[in-house]
């Protein structure tokens, strides 16, 4: 197997940049081409973003293009142990003494990547290469030398952890470092534009103008502005300024979206999808599996949507709880408050004699008005119970909210919960799941699931959930299980999956979803059963796609659990809504019109006066007691 050159010609430093033959033969041949696209974006100047889906390789693909820039050979010759000499962190004849080195120019590089999965990216190195890599963690003296080491050359990387770059007193450690080029995978967590992680980057652009490679499956997950963040970090004013793409290209596409929409808007809006998608071809690769790899290399993965029944109890409870005066108010916090804040503004508006009238003095005076989230709101969040007021602690505060809560949500029906009382008690509660329509649901997927001799993994959003089923399966001894969520330990989570994967005995892995949704592979379960529905459905995607990736050899099928007439799937309405956005954006429309997405809503994101049936608190409320919503 030969090198895969990514130069012909001998660049300024004398070398030809190409992948070591010991790499290239394992790449496939669309990742050798996402490898030569990044390095044209690099050798212009500009910043990239490598968009594959999840299970495609991308983390192969960046040390492929690293030991390009670095000229590795792939022997052990790649890893010269060059001394560091004295001195501070940051010294005056540093660059002096660095060029009397054999250091590439792209040194330093730093690689940002979730905590999780810092110990993955340390394996691949080591699978895939011959690199020098620091991991910025651990005690302070072991960040400092971590520092010191990428610094004065002895490492070529220095692996952070996304919550270090994020924390204030780390990032003023890492912004003396001139770093060259900053790659981040995972990058669509910097998708919020006045979040610390997207200052940061700003700023450390700013002083050093290092090249920014961003990696992620889905670059764009809730709204536009959030593809416009992570684009313009890779490559400032990309897409114009923030102000400019909001009014041109934001919201001309999502009024384009609506249901019944006018075709002159229609029009504009697919021609700016266009131009959006060619703007974005040019400094963004995005390959999905099914492009990529032949049906028998990898195989398929079937969606399946679960709309369960409330139990009569549920409905009950549910029913209980949205008649309560705080959700009324949260309900209709938008209206003006009638409690009499308001009348001088209405006592002069019924004056008016026309609309035209009205309307002019509403526009002139709506800033008088008090709505009632900003009124009688206020009054009600702020009561306090007597007991949790003398106790003090956070969390036994948090404990006496909750139990009031229950009390007089559940007032009706505490004699027929598990125990006859309001607290939960750890002991394994087969009788809860009698009492949910979600669970008994999933009671017997698991035991279909067992039977078909299948592996499983379970997400779900909330500890408390995990907690529940994980009560239940202690009376289910058939079940083999092992847990994951936010509270393991970094350095225990590697080796907990790689338990999973090899022993047969493991039936069902608990994960919580945003926790363990990344990074991690998982393929061998062929079962994936999301069992709450996210705001956000990027968070869902890839945690389906740590059981559907590269070496998985059995079909997959995801199942997500909703309960029907509820919140649960008005949020998932809003899912699909969100996903139709992002197929505007970012896929190729063919000459026919089965390949676009359908326009079936009339709500308008972010359009407080186009809610349509899906946006706004009184929508997200609603309850349909004996159906679903798409019904």
């Amino acid at each position: 197997m030969e090198p895969l050159l990514l130069t012909i010609d001998q660049t300024e430093e004398g070398q030809v940049l190409q992948v070591p033959a010991s790499l290239n033969r394992y790449l496939i041949p669309f990742q050798k081409e996402g490898i030569k696209f990044l390095y044209e974006c690099l050798s212009r100047k500009s910043g990239a973003i490598l968009g594959d889906e999840m299970g495609c390789g991308k983390t192969v693909q960046i040390i492929g293009l690293l030991c390009a820039l670095f000229n590795k050979t792939g022997t052990k010759k790649d890893l010269q142990d060059i001394p560091i000499c004295n001195g501070e962190i940051v010294g005056e004849n540093i660059d002096e003494w660095k060029e009397t080195l054999s250091i590439s120019p792209w040194h330093p590089v730093m690689i940002v990547v979730p905590p999780s999965i810092l110990e993955v990216w340390e394996r691949a190195f080591d699978e895939f290469s011959h690199f020098s890599v620091s991991m910025y963690s651990g005690t302070i003296e072991k960040r400092t030398e971590a520092i010191k080491s990428v610094l004065y050359g002895k490492s070529d990387i220095l692996l952070v952890p996304k919550s270090a770059f994020q924390g204030e007193d780390h990032y003023s450690k890492l912004e003396k470092v001139r770093w060259k080029l900053v790659i981040i995978d995972e990058f669509h967590n910097f998708k919020n534009y006045k979040a610390k992680l997207s200052i940061h980057l700003r700023q450390l652009k700013e002083l050093h103008q290092p090249l920014i490679l961003g990696m992620t499956g889905t670059p764009m997950q809730n709204n536009y502005t959030e593809l416009w963040n992570v684009v313009d970090l890779a490559q400032t004013n990309y897409l114009g300024t923030r102000e400019d793409f909001i009014r041109d290209i934001d919201r001309p596409l999502l009024r384009g979206r609506q249901k019944g929409v006018n075709p002159a808007a229609k029009k504009k809006s697919e021609a700016i999808g266009v131009h959006l998608r060619e703007m974005l071809s040019k400094m963004m690769i995005k390959r999905t599996k099914q492009e990529v790899f032949p049906g028998d290399q990898i195989p398929q993965k079937t969606e399946m949507v679960v709309f369960c029944d409330l139990s009569p109890l549920q409905k009950e409870v549910y029913m209980q709880v949205l008649e309560l005066p705080e959700f009324d108010l949260v309900k209709h916090g938008s209206r003006p408050c009638d409690c009499g804040i308001n009348q001088d503004f209405f006592r002069q508006f019924r004056k008016l004699s026309c609309k035209a009238e009205q309307l002019e003095y509403y526009r002139r005076n709506k800033s008088l008005i008090k709505n009632q989230s900003q009124c009688c709101k206020r009054l009600l969040q702020a009561r306090k119970t007597a007991e949790a007021q003398v106790k003090g602690s956070p969390a036994y505060i948090n404990y006496i909210k909750t139990r009031e809560f229950a009390k007089v949500s559940l007032s009706s029906v505490v004699s027929r919960l598990p125990g006859g009382g309001y607290d939960r008690t750890e002991s394994i509660m087969d009788d809860h799941f009698s009492l949910s329509g979600k669970l008994r649901e999933l009671a017997r997927l698991l035991k279909k699931y067992y039977t078909e001799r299948g592996k499983v993994l379970l997400f779900a959003h909330s500890t408390q959930t995990l907690d529940l089923i994980q009560n239940w399966l202690r009376s289910q001894p058939i079940f083999v299980y092992l847990r994951m969520d936010g509270s393991t330990a970094t350095g225990l989570r590697q080796g907990i999956a790689d338990d999973f994967n090899r022993d047969p005995e493991n039936f069902l892995f608990l994960l919580s979803t945003k926790a363990m949704g990344q990074g991690l592979t998982l393929n061998s379960a062929n079962r994936v059963i999301l069992f709450d529905v996210d705001w956000n459905p990027s968070w869902e995607i890839q945690a389906q796609d740590r059981a559907h990736r590269i070496g998985q050899t059995r079909d997959v099928e995801v199942v997500r659990l909703i309960s029907k007439g509820t919140i649960e799937e008005m949020i998932y309405l809003r899912q699909i809504y969100k996903m139709h956005l992002k197929k505007d954006a970012l896929e190729d429309k063919k000459n026919d019109d089965s390949h676009e997405a359908p326009r079936v809503f009339r709500g308008v994101q972010g359009d407080k006066h186009m809610k349509g049936e899906l946006f706004g608190t009184e929508n997200l409320f609603r309850f349909k007691e004996n159906g679903s919503f798409l019904d």
